[in-house]
């Protein structure tokens, strides 16, 4: 937990405070933090996923609650993400490039998911482009996040001697 809850906070803040440094008329980087931070947890939370699955959900809620209009659609979507992570997690290893791996599939679902949840409440119209173009200005960002949160998880989980499920 000692390094669960600062990369979660982090996280979370630096989802509202790029965003004010990025152009809003550029979409060449939205950033999904809190959502990378849940592959980057995950590991550390391999035997207990319910505590995973309800950071997860509160993650969620405070990205709604903060950054959204939707109440309870991350929360729930975050949810999903997180049962998607402990079932990919069981197939591939948790390492650098994987990591990667999952940021991009992780970040498509996401988007897709959401988009989609929007347009059948009748909150977006159906436009592929815009979802292909909330998709790719989604991975430059995040994949980079990955990295730096991925090298810094190896290090620390050394240093305390945190054990962490690869």
């Amino acid at each position: 937990m000692i390094f669960i809850i600062p990369i979660s906070i982090l996280s979370i803040f630096l989802e509202g405070f790029i965003t004010n440094f990025v152009a809003f008329d550029t979409n060449l980087f939205n950033n999904c933090f809190s959502l990378i931070s849940l592959i980057i947890i995950f590991p550390y939370f391999y035997n207990n996923r319910k505590l995973y699955f309800i950071i997860s959900f509160i993650i969620g809620l405070i990205i709604d609650i903060a950054y959204t209009d939707t109440l309870f659609l991350n929360a729930f979507i975050y949810l999903f993400i997180a049962y998607i992570i402990t079932k990919l997690s069981m197939l591939i290893l948790s390492n650098f490039f994987n990591n990667i791996f999952l940021t991009l599939l992780i970040i498509i679902i996401y988007r897709v998911t959401t988009y989609f949840l929007l347009v059948i409440t009748g909150y977006l119209s159906f436009e592929f482009d815009s979802l292909l173009n909330s998709i790719l200005s989604s991975i430059i960002l995040n994949v980079i996040y990955v990295i730096i949160l991925s090298i810094l998880s190896n290090i620390v989980s050394r240093k305390l001697r945190i054990i962490k499920i690869d």
